[in-house]
């Protein structure tokens, strides 16, 4: 079991007797929910940083900087961890890369550098891949679903597709408030909640509107999907399950 917590730490603990395995001091709140793919532990934090970390034992791989804080979860496919920070840009990271030594202490000085014209431009980051840069209000707090080569996320008021092969977006279906709701994907529909208090259903193909339905509050949790039925709670204290 692997877990982040705001005492700055993150945890493996055995699932059968609760003990601890492993832990690694992150250096501030650890709100993403953690991913692990063939190995690996791939997971953002407060302070901006997504990490990779052997699942094993600990020992951290990567430490990809993005400057803003990391708070959704990531989304693995095929060795690509996809993820946003709160400055509305969305990152495409290859999970098995490595730091080279001393990579993000002399990128600090490397990059000044280059600002006074001093030295040439710095290398990309390890690991990365692409970057899709959306703007701050955006407000990407929703985690990133991935269903083939499609994205799917909540950005401000709008939930979003965007094509990881071409970076290119495709539909954007509008809701009257911000969505933090990470989507859930089928090969029919995208299943979603906004604050609005509307909990959506929208053909993953076209972003046009299947069916909605009214709660008694803002839909901050993200939808799960079981045997044929989508649950999901609202702020108005109740769980929802939807055939």
């Amino acid at each position: 079991m692997y877990f982040g917590s705001d005492d700055y730490w993150f945890y493996a603990l055995d699932a059968m007797t609760g003990k601890l395995i492993w832990k690694y001091e992150i250096g501030t709140q650890v709100t993403s929910s953690p991913v692990i793919s063939n190995g690996v532990v791939v997971v953002g934090s407060a302070e901006g940083v997504c990490y990779t970390l052997n699942a094993g034992n600990g020992r951290p791989r990567l430490r990809f900087e993005t400057h803003s804080n990391v708070n959704s979860s990531p989304v693995v496919n095929n060795g690509v961890g996809y993820f946003t920070d709160s400055s509305g840009n969305i990152f495409a990271v290859d999970i098995q890369a490595r730091n080279w030594p001393l990579e993000n202490s002399i990128k600090v000085y490397w990059e000044a550098l280059y600002f006074y014209g001093t030295a040439p431009k710095p290398l990309v980051s390890s690991g990365y891949i692409w970057e899709y840069k959306m703007g701050t209000k955006a407000k990407l707090t929703s985690s990133p679903a991935l269903f083939g080569d499609i994205l799917y996320l909540g950005a401000g008021n709008n939930l979003f597709s965007l094509d990881i092969n071409t970076q290119k977006p495709g539909w954007s279906f509008i809701t009257k408030d911000v969505v933090s709701s990470s989507p859930s994907v089928t090969d029919k529909a995208v299943y979603v909640g906004s604050q609005d208090g509307r909990f959506y259903a929208v053909d993953r193909a076209t972003g046009n509107k299947l069916w909605d339905i009214t709660t008694g509050g803002q839909i901050t949790s993200s939808p799960a999907l079981v045997n044929g039925v989508i649950y999901f709670g609202s702020h108005d204290g109740k769980l929802y399950a939807i055939k």
